[in-house]
């Protein structure tokens, strides 16, 4: 068995595994391809798995700058999901009774419209807001209060 570190380039593209440098054909050679990233300065990132024998997989992972470890956070995709989740909650609870259109809240989130309007549709699905027309607003109860999470 043999592992080879390597380095990506620093041009960025739309699969991960095209971003490995490739002139000494590397990424056609290998059997499993892993890739490791992440923003200047963050302790977050993802890990790209890309497996002869197995399922493609893409993981959160988290650096711990004490231990000098990665830990795995788990499914990148579902944590995506979860942060988007919290910041759109996070919205409402700074502003109880507000009505908001999807492109609303993705704008106010710097985020992408689809990936909000499609989770604001679950968290309705969910019971965790309500839609009033094409608005999503946090539920209340009968006498107005906002309902804890």
């Amino acid at each position: 068995s043999l592992m080879l570190v390597h380095h990506t380039r620093k041009a960025a593209a739309v699969d991960v595994f095209d971003e490995i440098s490739g002139t000494q054909g590397f990424p056609a050679a290998a059997d499993n391809l892993v890739v490791l990233t992440r923003s200047r300065s963050e302790n977050e990132g993802k890990l790209f798995l890309r497996c002869r024998d197995a399922e493609e997989r893409e993981l959160s992972v988290e650096f711990n700058p004490h231990t000098f470890c990665w830990r795995s956070l788990g499914d990148a995709k579902k944590r995506e999901v979860g942060k988007v989740k919290t910041a759109i909650l996070d919205v409402f609870k700074c502003s109880p009774g507000s009505n908001y259109w999807p492109s609303e809240m993705a704008d106010m989130l710097s985020m992408d419209k689809q990936t909000v309007r499609k989770e604001m549709w679950r968290m309705e699905q969910d019971g965790l807001l309500k839609k009033i027309g094409d608005k999503y607003s946090w539920p209340a109860d009968e006498r107005g209060d906002v309902l804890p999470l």
